[in-house]
């Protein structure tokens, strides 16, 4: 891709009065499939053909003074799919299509959708869901000669990132953190500890240090149980097994390394040759064996 979409965005704190009959909202609304399927049906000649379909999975998001716009969309050589425009008093879905020829960005009203949200205003770390189904009856793009119907469906969820400011409201957060919760986290580069002067945690019982990101990239929740192996005194494998709810978006989660934290002490770095099929192999060092129990019980304890 040759440009990059800036995708709009704005927040505000007020609740927002709607009358808009075509959008709901559900606080305990979750995603199935987590996508949007965008197609195009070809109206030449009268007759309806399903001519393309496509997954929409990137979530952009800007936070602003008086407008959100969140923007579902698929990348590639072209950009299509769901903005969602946030105004005082007004939630405004539209069609989003942006190519890589001409870098003209063409925004359409939908002629009917429906819309479920679990909620009507957003602020910074707080999650969007939504629900869509929407459909244009005629559309022509640039430069084109024949006209098409276009029709989006599915579902979505994003944490709203503030995309121009996301490292600063990241790092701001994480120097504010006091506690760091049981779970697994990604890490901080050292170029950007230093800059930011952000707080680092030690490996147990090693000189190592590294800053840990504000999110958790894994909860203990998403897992079973987990399966211990004491090798000598000094060392403690633990196989977090995950839940069988889990096991189909695995590979979509599970990429890159990851650190793994339970009561504010960081235990163990998983490369990527310990993520397993079903779960994640974490090897923890302790200095003695009254320690390596003591880190036992403390794992066991978090699954209560």
């Amino acid at each position: 891709m040759k440009k990059r979409i800036l995708i709009l965005l704005t927040l505000f704190s007020m609740q927002l009065l709607f009358s808009q009959k075509n959008i709901s909202f559900d606080k305990n609304i979750q995603p199935t499939a987590k996508k949007l399927i965008i197609t195009r049906y070809s109206l030449k000649d009268s007759i309806s053909v399903l001519s393309l379909k496509r997954e929409a999975k990137t979530v952009g998001d800007v936070i602003g003074k008086d407008t959100i716009s969140v923007i579902v969309i698929d990348g590639g050589y072209t950009l299509e799919g769901l903005l969602l425009e946030f105004t005082k008093g007004k939630i405004t879905p539209k069609y989003y299509y942006w190519d890589d020829g001409g870098g003209i960005v063409t925004l359409r009203d939908f002629d009917s959708y429906e819309l479920v949200l679990n909620n009507d205003f957003f602020n910074w770390d707080e999650t969007i869901t939504g629900r869509f189904i929407g459909t244009i009856n005629k559309m022509n793009y640039t430069n084109g000669t024949e006209d098409f119907k276009i029709s989006i469906e599915g579902d979505f969820t994003h944490v709203m990132e503030d995309t121009p400011h996301k490292d600063e409201r990241i790092y701001e957060a994480v120097k504010k953190r006091e506690y760091c919760e049981t779970g697994f986290y990604t890490t901080i580069s050292d170029y950007y500890t230093h800059k930011y002067k952000l707080p680092a945690y030690k490996y147990l019982n090693l000189d190592e240090e590294t800053s840990i990101s504000y999110r958790k990239k894994l909860d203990n929740s998403i897992f079973k149980g987990v399966v211990m192996e004491q090798t000598d005194d000094t060392e403690l494998k633990a196989k977090f097994l995950l839940k069988t709810e889990y096991l189909n978006d695995w590979t979509n989660v599970n990429k890159g390394s990851c650190i793994y934290v339970v009561n504010n002490k960081l235990l163990a770095y998983c490369s990527y040759k310990d993520i397993l099929e079903n779960g994640i192999l974490i090897t923890v060092k302790t200095k003695d064996k009254a320690e390596k129990l003591s880190v036992y019980k403390e794992i066991i304890e978090s699954f209560k």
